[in-house]
C-alpha cells in the first residue's frame, strides 16, 4: 500500500483501489488479524489511514495501530516527512494541510511531539502557518513538546500551545526571548504535573529574566536546564530553587552569574543528584565549597571554570561521596593535588579532565571503579601513574590520552593487564598525537583497541 506521490491524502486518483470483492478473494485476508497487524506496522501513517478505507476488517486493524503510535517527530520514518514523499507541489517538505489532515485522524493519540528540524516542513509558502498553531489543537493529549530548534515563537504560538496542552509533563524549548516571558509563563502555569523544562543554547541568547520560574509547580518538577542565562536576575532562581521540592537536576549556564547566596541555596537544595555548572561566574572561590552539601549528588559538572581551586575539589571529594560521573575540562587552576583528592570517590566511573595542567602522579591513585577517563590535551602527563591505573582499574573501558606524553610503555602494560582480564571487558585508548609508536608494537591483547 505504500506511495511516492501524492496530493491529499483523503482522495488520489493514482492510488490503486480494491473493491470488497477483491479483498475477501485475496490471500492477504486469509492472514490472521496478527499477522496482518504486523503487515500493517511497516506502512507509513499515511498510508495506514489510506489501508483503513478497503475494507472493514482493516479499518479495524488500522484504527489499533493508529492508536498505538503516540510520538510525532519529524525524522521518524513513520510519518513520511521526507521530500520526496510529497511531489513537487512542496518545496521543503511536508505542507501543513497534509499534516492536518493526518493529526485530525490520530493526533488525540499523539503524547510526544518533537521538531527535530523545520525542514520537513513548507515554510516557503506565502501561506504559511506554523505547526505550532496546529498541533496543539489536534494533539491536545500531549505530554512532552520538543521545540528547541525553533527560534523566538511567536506570542501565539506560545498561547495556543498553553491553552490547549495542560497535562504536559517536558517543555523543551529553544531562543526565547524577554517580550515571550509573559507567555511562557501562562505556559507553565497552565501544566501543574511538570517534571522537566529546559531551555536550550543551541539556538543562541536566552534573554529572559528568569520570572518564570515562578509558575513552575513546585511539587512536580525534577529537572530544570537553562543553558544561557547572562540577563537572568539571580532572585528569581533563589526564590525558584527553594519551592523545588523534588529537584533532582538543575544546568545553569554558561555565562550564569553565582553569587553566595546563589551557591547557598544550590547547596541546600539536598534532593539534587545533577548538577552542570559550566562556564560559571562565582562570586569566589570560596562560594563554590557550597557544593559540598550536596551529600546525594551523582554527577557534577564543572568544566571550564577558572575559579575551582584544589580546596574546593577536596570538600566536594570528602563529602560528595556518591558522585559517580566528575567532569572537570579546562579548569586550569586544579593542580596535582586537586586531582589526587579524587581518589576518596570510591564510587566515580567517569572523570573527564581534559586541558589540564598536572601531571601523571595523582592519576595512579584514581578509584579503580574508574571505567572512562579522558586527559585530552594534559600534555604533563606521562607513563608511570597511567600504566598504575591500567594495572589496577580492571573495568577501564575508554581512556584518552591524546596530546599526552605517554610512550610505547603504556601500550605494552594495557597489552599486559588487559590480557589477563576475566571480565570480557575491552579498553579502548586513544593515544593520538603521542610519543608513541605502535608500528613497533608486536603484542596484542584481545581485550584492548588502540586508536590513533
Amino acid at each position: 500500500m505504500t506511495t511516492n506521490n501524492y496530493d491529499d491524502i483523503n482522495t488520489n486518483p493514482k492510488r490503486i483501489k480494491l473493491s470488497e470483492t477483491d479483498v475477501d478473494n485475496s490471500l492477504i485476508n486469509d492472514l490472521n488479524d496478527d499477522c496482518l497487524l504486523d503487515i500493517f506496522s511497516w506502512l507509513s501513517i499515511v498510508d495506514i489511514i489510506q489501508a483503513e478505507k478497503v475494507c472493514e476488517r482493516w479499518k479495524r486493524l488500522c484504527q489499533q495501530l493508529r492508536k498505538a503510535v503516540e510520538s510525532l517527530e519529524c525524522k521518524n520514518k513513520k510519518w513520511k516527512l521526507e521530500k520526496k514523499y510529497f511531489g513537487k507541489k512542496v518545496h521543503e517538505g511536508m505542507c501543513i494541510n497534509d499534516l492536518t489532515n493526518i493529526l485530525q485522524s490520530c493526533g488525540s493519540f499523539i503524547k510526544y511531539f518533537r521538531i527535530i528540524t523545520l525542514k520537513p516542513f513548507d515554510y516557503s509558502s506565502k501561506d504559511y502557518t506554523s505547526p505550532l498553531t496546529i498541533v496543539p489543537q489536534l494533539c491536545t493529549n500531549l505530554v512532552e513538546i520538543n521545540i528547541e530548534t525553533i527560534n523566538s515563537p511567536s506570542p501565539i504560538e506560545i498561547r495556543t500551545l498553553a491553552n490547549n496542552c495542560t497535562e504536559l509533563k517536558k517543555i523543551s524549548l529553544g531562543q526565547f526571548n524577554k517580550e515571550l516571558e509573559k507567555d511562557l509563563s501562562l505556559l507553565l502555569s497552565n501544566n501543574k504535573k511538570l517534571t522537566y523544562f529546559s531551555l536550550s543554547h543551541e539556538c543562541g541568547l536566552n534573554n529572559m529574566t528568569g520570572e518564570f520560574l515562578e509558575y513552575i509547580s513546585g511539587d512536580t518538577i525534577e529537572e530544570i536546564h537553562i543553558r544561557r542565562s547572562e540577563r537572568a536576575k539571580l532572585d528569581y532562581f533563589i526564590s525558584a530553587l527553594k519551592k523545588f521540592k523534588h529537584l533532582r537536576s538543575f544546568t545553569y549556564g554558561p555565562n550564569g552569574f553565582f553569587n553566595d547566596a546563589m551557591m547557598k541555596t544550590i547547596g541546600n537544595t539536598k534532593s539534587l543528584i545533577y548538577l552542570s555548572t559550566i562556564l560559571a561566574l562565582y562570586k569566589s572561590p570560596s562560594s563554590i565549597n557550597y557544593l559540598a552539601n550536596l551529600v546525594n549528588l551523582k554527577e557534577l559538572i564543572l568544566s571550564c571554570n577558572n575559579q575551582l581551586q584544589d580546596d574546593n575539589l577536596k570538600n566536594i571529594s570528602n563529602c560528595c561521596k556518591q558522585l559517580e560521573i566528575l567532569e572537570i575540562n579546562f579548569c586550569y587552576t586544579i593542580t596535582d593535588q586537586g586531582i589526587e583528592s579524587i581518589s576518596n570517590l570510591k564510587k566515580l566511573r567517569i572523570l573527564k579532565m581534559d586541558g589540564l595542567y598536572v601531571t601523571d602522579k595523582p592519576i595512579g591513585s584514581l578509584p579503580d571503579s574508574l571505567e572512562i577517563l579522558t586527559c585530552f590535551g594534559c600534555e604533563k602527563i606521562e607513563d608511570n601513574g597511567v600504566i598504575k591505573l591500567i594495572k589496577r582499574a580492571s573495568n577501564l573501558k575508554q581512556l584518552n590520552l591524546s596530546l599526552c606524553s605517554i610512550t610505547n610503555m603504556t601500550i605494552y602494560a594495557a597489552i599486559e593487564a588487559t590480557s589477563k582480564r576475566t571480565n570480557n571487558i575491552i579498553l579502548e585508548m586513544n593515544i593520538d598525537e603521542t610519543i608513541t609508536n605502535s608500528s613497533k608494537i608486536t603484542k596484542k591483547s584481545p581485550f584492548l583497541k588502540i586508536y590513533k
